[in-house]
């Protein structure tokens, strides 16, 4: 089976919460977004949704971070 993975943002309104919201802006886009990491077969049947991870992170963190937390579960 062949899989495709890719998040996507999502908008939020400004959150009271100050971590939460810095970690939720991104500045290239000038707004607050959340990523879910979206795991698809090439047929188009969604396999998995995770997340959400804070707008800062990029795939390859995200998929670090799944990777780990997948090899800890097999353990």
């Amino acid at each position: 089976m062949i899989a495709v993975c890719d998040d996507t943002y999502v908008d939020h309104q400004k959150s009271a919460n100050f971590p939460f919201q810095r970690a939720s802006y991104l500045p290239h886009k000038y707004r607050n977004l959340f990523k879910p990491m979206v795991i698809i077969a090439t047929d188009g049947c969604i396999l998995e949704v995770t997340g959400p991870y804070e707008a800062s992170k990029n795939d390859s963190s995200i998929m670090s971070e799944l990777r780990r937390s997948d090899s800890s579960k097999k353990i």
